[in-house]
């Protein structure tokens, strides 16, 4: 029965794929809005960017330590604790290596396990296509049966948990508001903390304490505008723009979704390195005086990947203000972890915001983040971008569609490789990890 759901499944999956390429299409534009449901559609059923385990635990017992650090978030989700979220993803890899069938109701890890899982059979009624793209098992990865619970979605679990814990966070929030009782934080402000202080964990060897929140910078017509994130020393060396924007629950929204968010995220990352520019400084919440230069740079911190888009030329051509920059970059928190951990000095940031604005400007099209950050730690970077400006100038007539390989990390090793230490030793790890994915009919 298995093996017949899988090869139904597989034939569904090919198909819909393929329906893809006999849509009718009015103009370039529409043209690219129509690959962008394609590249959605493979997102949702398809491992389609690089993660590691570690990243992934770090991201989300850093939720639970910044919830316990806050007595008003404290008050409301007492459960969510880095130490029950620990047990909980110990769990899945129980389960994974079939070491535990369910976990009994009377294990401590329960209380918080239950507020991302689904209730068994709470699908049944729902068909198989509508599932397939659904977006309800990366927020409700676990399952509760009658006996026990168990993580289902092993890979929502282990490598994109945190999706489900601001879920959960933003259904309680929600349900205190009708209640009057919400506390002064909100989901996006426990993202902006979380991110702080994972970027601040993936730059350990860089940064040092920093200062104390909320972190402001003025800018004419805005009333405190406030930097999400930063990372500040002797100078101001980057500044963050944090959104907790969860991937749209219908499918072939992504590109809607992308426009209007990532806009805003753009807008106020420059707005920021203006004022920056201008010798305007930032205030923290001790009211001290930071100042950056034209050598700060602007990260965008965003919790998905819109299926691909913040790295498609095509469909950063949509937005309204040009965004291929080498001063502001947009990526997912994991995937600014990844690369972020390789990086060992500002410098070496500020090269690879060069080397992705090149590429990017070279309208080479990129699956994700990560794909980019191998490329720069390739030892011929220099000649693959020379290459790639070639093949540009050779086919200019015919507008070539330039590709960027895909690349994965096998299941074993992204699940069990440890956090890293050093930045140097992460990069040749990464990059000796990587493998190219095989190409359709390759």
């Amino acid at each position: 029965m298995i093996n017949r759901f899988l090869v139904h499944a597989a034939r569904w999956w090919t198909a819909q794929w393929t329906a893809d390429s006999f849509e009718k299409f009015e103009d370039v534009i529409d043209l690219e809005l129509g690959d962008s449901a394609s590249r959605e559609f493979l997102t949702r059923t398809s491992s389609s960017v690089i993660r590691y385990h570690w990243a992934s635990r770090m991201i989300c017992k850093e939720i639970g330590n910044q919830i316990q650090q806050d007595p008003g978030y404290r008050a409301v989700f007492p459960e969510f604790t880095a130490a029950n979220i620990d047990r909980c993803l110990n769990l899945c890899w129980q389960d994974g290596q079939l070491a535990v069938a369910m976990t009994p109701w009377t294990d401590p890890a329960t209380p918080f396990a239950q507020h991302v899982a689904l209730k068994a059979g709470a699908l049944a009624d729902r068909p198989f296509p509508e599932i397939a793209l659904s977006t309800e098992m990366d927020k409700r990865p676990w399952i509760a049966f009658a006996d026990g619970i168990a993580p289902i979605a092993l890979g929502s679990v282990a490598f994109a948990m945190d999706r489900a814990l601001l879920a959960a966070v933003d259904d309680r929030l929600l349900a205190h508001r009708d209640h009057r009782s919400t506390p002064v934080l909100d989901k996006g402000e426990l993202y902006e903390r979380v991110a702080q202080a994972c970027i601040n964990n993936a730059l350990a060897t860089l940064t040092g304490p920093q200062p104390s929140r909320p972190l402001t910078i003025r800018i004419p017509g805005e009333n405190r505008p406030d930097i999400d994130c930063a990372g500040i020393g002797h100078t101001v060396e980057f500044i963050g723009e944090v959104k907790a924007m969860a991937a749209p629950l219908r499918i072939n929204s992504a590109a809607s979704a992308f426009e209007e968010q990532i806009s805003k995220v753009i807008s106020q990352l420059r707005k920021r390195l203006d004022a920056i520019d201008s010798n305007t400084p930032i205030l923290d919440g001790n009211k001290n005086a930071h100042f950056g230069s034209r050598q700060t740079v602007g990260l965008g911190v965003v919790l998905n990947t819109y299926s691909g888009s913040l790295t498609t030329p095509s469909m950063l051509n949509l937005l309204p203000s040009v965004v291929v920059s080498d001063r502001i970059a947009v990526a997912d928190l994991h995937a600014w972890i990844l690369v972020l951990s390789a990086m060992d000095s500002y410098d070496d940031i500020r090269a690879y915001f060069r080397f992705r604005a090149q590429l990017l400007d070279m309208d080479v099209s990129v699956i994700d983040e990560c794909d980019i950050a191998l490329t720069y730690f390739r030892p011929d970077r220099d000649k693959y971008l020379m290459r790639c400006q070639q093949t540009r100038e050779e086919a200019i007539d015919s507008d070539p569609y330039l590709i960027l390989p895909a690349m994965y990390i096998d299941g074993a090793t992204a699940s069990a490789c440890p956090r890293p230490t050093d930045p140097r030793t992460w990069r040749r790890q990464f990059y000796n990890s990587a493998q190219e994915v095989p190409r359709f009919g390759g």
